[in-house]
């Protein structure tokens, strides 16, 4: 007997509508990082715009499939279509970008295993079935914007930056879901907790990994993370008739991730503990093989919740011995360095690490989620403590644009503030020696040098500074001079202007005034020529505002500067290279430049800086443009210009 042939309809039917899935999809991927890029400027290039937008979409996304939840239980199908092309022609009319995913009922299904499910009269999923697939979503969700921010914190909010992880998150989506995936989930099951456990250490306070071995390992575990939980989600979804709700479950945990990291977290962390604290909840997700009657028995003994509790205390109390304690220092591991080409003191730090992260991995094979994610927990806090010991922290402060850390060094000699990772001011705890200017800002160096140049009887009158940080730059103010400092965070300001934490704005000779906001915003409203000497100093890595070195930021910067004024811009960076991109826009501008890499005298007071100088005509910058240590920018010839539509930050990365 001859089997019929398929009709057109049910060969079309399908490949239009994952077709019609796969652009909605893609749009949705391309419009999340364009309305992120639009609306940075407006709030200062801070990677905590993307954890903002991520939410919003995650909500939009929560709210769709909500929709169609309810649309295909309630209402009949022709409805249902009557209801679609109104909404789509009310979309036309308002000539609105709407994103949404219209799941269609779905075909009998076929399980991970290879067994095909159907509606064989299937109860609606437990409670606690429910609560897993929340959870499950939530980790991924959250670990996402985690690590974008990690990744952002020190270098650019850009997109860039967001779209890797995203990509990341959607292509475990992908992957899991196929019919393929059993044997994948099982390897990523076992490579997970290795990758959890190695990430520890490695973004632990004491190791400085290199560029492209942070961003690996980070993005590695988050992927490892995101194929465990979201496999388990795929293992887990219910027949067909259930799938609304198990879609619906799982973006409400989706939209928590976002909800946790964007509004939560700020408000309840004074530091980005949210990416740690989710890598190490994460752990307590793994799978519990071979629960079987015998081993359910012994998992409810009280040896074994014994065990779970003690183990992990003796981990974290160990680790806390070797950390503080340095045992393992006093080894002689000269011939191991020798043989390995590795620093004595680098080897030692990652014996010291390794043996309670070996110990840690250990745990897996005992096959207890519970204790293995409790060890994850104690290693975790004994490495994070770590850092802090011996240190005496004056001030911990999250805002909007980052976590901002006031310390006394050690030595009792420096009061130091943080950024991010990267420090943005050191102040003399000596008051006879405490208007000395240090760091980057030291008087022997590139600023140092400018600010001789225009002083006393060759002084700027009216002096702009883009950049707060703990007002070093104020001491070197003079009488009858005027500073205006443009800061967008109000905790910066809130730190410089505390005499009990910095005292060079309390001791600055001129006058002085802070305004809040965007420079950029806030300088238009400033009269032209309104300034004789600018100082930019908002590029010392920690998320790098691109819109501040753009075309159209230096038109602004120049109608602002009095004919013979100067423009400085602070470019050190531990991961870009500006200099040829400050080199293309002098060139745009027709500008003269010069540039100093002041790398002489380096001590714990005096930073390395990196300074460039631009003005209209060379007779403008007076000694400095004959000064031999003043030279010419490099790149100046090559690549296009940055503007506010265009910027290529990877052109400018250097992967030290």
């Amino acid at each position: 007997m001859y089997r019929s042939l398929p009709s057109l309809q049910t060969l079309l039917v399908p490949a239009v509508f994952g077709l019609t899935l796969f652009m909605s999809a893609g749009l949705l991927f391309l419009v999340e990082p364009m309305i992120a890029k639009m609306i940075l400027p407006l709030l200062g290039g801070t990677p905590a715009v993307w954890n903002t937008c991520m939410m919003f979409f995650q909500a939009l996304l929560l709210a769709g499939y909500l929709y169609a939840h309810f649309v295909s239980i309630r209402i009949k199908t022709k409805h249902q279509v009557l209801l679609h092309g109104a909404l789509l022609l009310l979309a036309l009319c308002c000539a609105l970008l709407v994103l949404r995913a219209l799941p269609a009922k779905e075909e009998e299904g076929t399980a991970q295993d290879g067994t095909e499910f159907s509606d064989r009269g299937v109860s609606s999923p437990p409670v606690g079935q429910r609560i897993r697939w929340v959870t499950l979503s939530f980790v991924p969700s959250s670990l996402m914007l985690g690590v974008t921010t990690f990744l952002s914190t020190d270098i650019a909010a850009i997109p860039l930056f967001w779209v890797i992880p995203l990509a990341l998150y959607l292509l475990s989506f992908i992957i899991v879901f196929s019919r393929v995936t059993y044997h994948v989930h099982r390897v990523m099951l076992h490579l997970f907790p290795a990758a959890l456990v190695a990430l520890l250490f490695i973004n632990s306070p004491v190791t400085r990994p290199t560029t492209g071995v942070s961003f690996l390992c980070n993005l590695g575990t988050f992927f490892l993370a995101a194929m465990v939980c979201h496999g388990e989600l795929a293992r887990s979804r219910p027949p067909t008739r259930h799938l609304t709700g198990f879609y619906l479950w799982m973006a409400l945990g989706g939209v928590l991730g976002g909800v946790f990291n964007a509004v939560a977290a700020p408000l309840v962390f004074t530091s980005i503990a949210e990416y740690p604290l989710v890598l190490v909840f994460s752990a307590f997700l793994l799978p519990r093989p071979g629960a079987g009657k015998q081993r359910m028995r012994s998992s409810n003994s009280l040896l074994e919740a014994v065990l779970d509790i003690g183990v992990p205390l003796l981990l974290g109390l160990l680790t806390f011995w070797l950390i503080i304690q340095w045992p393992l220092w006093r080894l002689d591991l000269s011939r191991v360095a020798s043989l390995t080409g590795i620093d004595v003191s680098a080897l030692k730090i990652v014996l010291t690490y390794s043996i309670p992260a070996f110990l840690c991995y250990a745990l897996v094979f005992m096959k207890r989620p519970l204790r293995f994610g409790l060890a994850m927990g104690a290693l975790a806090l004994v490495v994070s403590l770590s850092g802090r010991w011996n240190v005496k922290i004056l001030h911990l402060e999250r805002s909007f644009f980052g976590v901002h850390k006031v310390y006394d060094t050690p030595d009792g000699k420096y009061r130091c503030m943080v950024h991010g990772t990267t420090q943005h001011g050191k102040q003399r705890l000596d008051p006879a020696r405490s208007h000395e200017p240090l760091a980057y800002y030291h008087s022997e160096g590139p600023v140092g040098q400018l600010f001789r140049e225009f002083s006393d009887a060759n002084r700027k009158e009216s002096v702009a500074l883009i950049g707060l940080g703990t007002g070093t730059l104020a001491s070197y103010g003079e009488p009858g001079q005027r500073f205006t400092f443009y800061e967008i965070d109000p905790a910066v300001k809130r730190i410089a202007t505390d005499p009990r934490l910095f005292t060079y704005l309390q001791g600055c000779q001129a006058r002085w005034e802070i305004v809040l906001g965007d420079a950029r915003l806030r300088l238009e409203e400033a009269p032209d020529r309104a300034y004789g000497l600018m100082v930019i100093d908002a590029f010392s890595s920690d998320a790098i505002p691109v819109h501040l070195l753009t075309r159209e930021a230096f038109r602004l910067y120049f109608a602002k500067l009095e004919k013979t004024g100067v423009a400085a811009v602070h470019i050190s960076n531990k991961y870009l290279d500006l200099e040829p991109v400050l080199g293309r826009l002098a060139r745009d501008a027709g500008l003269v430049s010069r540039v100093r890499d002041d790398t002489v005298n380096i001590s714990e007071d005096k930073y390395r800086s990196h300074w460039v100088l631009l003005a209209r005509r060379e007779e403008h910058l007076g000694r400095l443009a004959r000064d031999w240590r003043w030279g010419a920018l490099r790149g100046a010839a090559e690549g296009p210009v940055w503007t506010d539509d265009f910027s290529n930050l990877l052109g400018a990365f250097t992967w030290k």
